[in-house]
């Protein structure tokens, strides 16, 4: 019974840990020749959204002005931007720069269940705010769309360069952890009987 008890224990703790997969990533983080890359060269200012490969981004506006990461064009907004993948990713991120506060990237499924949520770290640079670099790694391809936002009161913020990337192969890990956990559960409970014979 000691066995059993330690079993699921075991199964228990590796299981949450595999639920915990997700992790902040940077630029350079991104799989060489994996990743794609979109920075809004070509667009026509004042275009409101934006489609490029299985990304569709929206909620704001292109604009012709640069701040410090953020070239020109870039996709500025007061309300929150929305990313839209019309197949799963695994990571995403972008640059971005606020002369208000800091930014939120909440990262969702199919499903609308939030996978992950990052809150940027204030990074004083010449009186503004610029957070830089915000991405998450979430492990596998369940990535459906995220939102970006910003607590900036009515300022605009701008965001740009942005980049994602796909796994190829999804390892549905706590899954695969609970039906082992319930097959060795099974051959334990029939040694037992066994041995009670």
């Amino acid at each position: 019974m000691k066995f059993l008890k330690l079993l699921v224990t075991g199964l228990l703790i590796f299981g949450m840990a595999g639920l915990a997969g997700a992790a902040t990533i940077t630029r350079t983080e991104f799989t060489a020749g994996g990743a794609i890359e979109y920075d809004f060269t070509g667009e026509t200012v004042g275009t409101t959204v934006i489609t490029s490969g299985i990304l569709t981004v929206s909620g704001g506006t292109v604009v012709y002005e640069s701040y410090p990461g953020i070239s020109t064009p870039s996709y500025t907004s007061l309300d929150p931007m929305r990313f839209d993948f019309s197949e799963g990713v695994s990571a995403f991120g972008m640059d971005v720069f606020t002369k208000g506060s800091q930014f939120s990237l909440d990262v969702y499924d199919a499903d609308d269940t939030l996978l992950e949520s990052y809150i940027s770290e204030f990074v004083p640079m010449q009186g503004v705010f610029f957070p830089g670099f915000m991405g998450i790694d979430y492990g596998s391809d369940l990535i459906s769309y995220a939102i970006l936002d910003t607590e900036t009161g009515g300022l605009p913020f701008h965001m740009d360069n942005i980049i994602y990337q796909q796994t190829g192969s999804p390892v549905p890990v706590p899954s695969t952890i609970l039906l082992l956990g319930v097959g060795l559960i099974g051959f334990a409970g029939i040694g037992r009987k066994k041995r009670k014979k």
